[in-house]
């Protein structure tokens, strides 16, 4: 040990008992990594202004990241499937680097986060017809995937994303209430659009308790559809009729479909006046599924 420089007696070597020296590279794998870097290694803004101008068209960010400096942070810090939180999303350098990472190296997957910050008037992103930051944001994911699409025909990884953003309140109203006779009036209908569904029917899921990466599968019923997330059943669309009714009926009676067992059913008052809805209350509590299901029926506004 001491001809391999093994044992340490302490600086002034006036250690009593000498300690056993313990090298890095033997206790872990590797070594702790450099973070010093400098821009050869990790790019510098210049870079930066480029790698977005190729995308976007023009220099419409300031202070764009490189996506190599964020490639080198996501190496020494990522495992697969983990996920990367950027709370300033900006130019979306992060998110590009993820998706880059993704195809690159292992599956990693993003959250960016931006508020709605409107752009001077002035500047060249503006020009470019960008409003506010959020839709610089946007734009350079959406590039950046087919970029990297393109450049890898046989790619065999998703790279979708999604936006969830606040939105005002659109409903008429926001109560929830049980099916009783003081909510039986005729409401007007409102038309929501695809957008405002997706939106009330993710909504709806949160405030039941389930996450964002719950699945939310159509269910068809006849010529309406529903959608299942885990246990409830989620009915939005206008336009309920008999025949679905009957629909909905026959598959809660089908017991080789067993992923079909809600127990809760859930529908937007807007679009379902009192017949139908005492309809629909009045086939659900009086018929005995053959699955044995007990199901609450739930009207929201």
């Amino acid at each position: 040990m001491v001809k391999e420089n093994r044992l340490y007696w302490g600086a002034e070597l006036n250690y009593e008992k000498p300690r056993l020296k313990r090298f890095l590279s033997e206790i872990q794998d590797g070594t702790v990594p450099n973070t010093w870097w400098t821009y050869d290694v990790a790019g510098h803004n210049d870079e930066a202004q480029k790698e977005t101008a190729v995308l976007l068209g023009k220099k419409v960010f300031s202070t764009p990241k490189p996506l190599r400096l964020i490639e080198r942070m996501l190496q020494i810090s990522v495992e697969e499937n983990d996920i990367v939180l950027d709370f300033f999303a900006g130019s979306g350098s992060t998110a590009h680097a993820v998706l880059k990472y993704s195809t690159e190296k292992k599956p990693i997957n993003f959250i960016c986060i931006q508020l709605s910050e409107v752009i001077n008037e002035k500047t060249e992103a503006f020009k470019a017809g960008y409003r506010t930051i959020f839709d610089i944001t946007k734009s350079r994911i959406q590039k950046a995937i087919k970029k990297i699409e393109k450049e890898n025909p046989d790619l065999n990884v998703n790279l979708g994303f999604k936006v969830f953003e606040t939105v005002p309140d659109f409903r008429i109203n926001s109560d929830e209430n049980g099916l009783s006779l003081t909510n039986l009036t005729m409401f007007d209908d409102v038309l929501l659009t695809e957008e405002q569904y997706q939106t009330l029917l993710v909504t709806w899921s949160l405030y039941d308790g389930s996450e964002l990466t719950t699945p939310i599968t159509p269910i068809q019923l006849d010529d309406y559809t529903a959608h299942l997330c885990e246990r409830r059943l989620y009915m939005i669309a206008p336009n309920f009729s008999s025949n679905a009714l009957k629909a909905l009926l026959h598959k809660l009676d089908n017991i080789h479909d067993e992923n079909f067992d809600p127990n809760k059913i859930i529908f937007y008052a807007n679009n379902f006046d009192s017949v139908k809805q005492m309809e629909l209350n009045e086939a659900i509590r009086s018929y005995a599924n053959k699955k044995s299901i007990e199901i609450d029926v739930v009207v929201r506004n």
